[in-house]
């Protein structure tokens, strides 16, 4: 008895010790706060300064590039180029009739069409893992989706069929996903 006493004190010491040391001698990383939501200044906006604020949402706020210049998802620099040939796909759900609609759409609603070889495994490519951008996951709001379509449509060599939003056009609040996640 007095030997399972011993070990059960030296046992809470020991842990007691390493809580202590791991609490109060080794720094402690606190993460930073989530940035807030960026002003975008529409005043004095150019359609080359609308489609840097694509790419910029693309690489950083949207972490599209962790998806869509890998193997994941198809490269976006084609995107638009075959818009015309996925909107006339037997397997096309969505109602889009210009590259603009479909790129929306495809943004919005990724399951609406999923290019072959990129759907979620098991879903015989009908369901789609890139989340809705405007949804919980990505948060863009509606004139950072259009600054992506331009983006796209820059990218892919397509016409930029975007306008650029008034100054003062009030962006809509992101809403709940229903999508899958790229983000693995």
């Amino acid at each position: 008895m007095i030997n399972f006493l011993k070990v059960s004190v030296f046992s809470l010491l020991m842990v007691g010790a390493f809580w202590g040391f791991s609490n109060f001698g080794i720094p402690q990383i606190k993460p930073a706060d989530p940035p807030g939501e960026a002003k975008i200044d529409l005043s004095n906006m150019t359609m080359e300064k609308f489609i840097a604020l694509g790419a910029d949402l693309f690489e950083n706020k949207g972490d599209c590039a962790l998806c869509h210049t890998g193997r994941r998802a198809p490269k976006l620099n084609k995107v638009a180029a075959n818009a015309d040939k996925a909107m006339k796909d037997p397997a096309y759900k969505g109602t889009a009739k210009t590259v603009e609609e479909y790129l929306r759409e495809s943004m919005l609603k990724p399951s609406l069409y999923v290019v072959p070889g990129f759907g979620k495994k098991g879903t015989n490519d009908t369901e789609s893992p890139m989340p809705d951008i405007m949804g919980a996951k990505v948060g863009f709001n509606e004139i950072e989706v259009l600054a992506a379509i331009a983006y796209i449509q820059d990218l892919s060599g397509s016409e930029i069929t975007v306008q650029i939003p008034k100054p003062g056009a009030a962006p809509k609040a992101p809403e709940a996903s229903k999508a899958g996640d790229c983000k693995k």
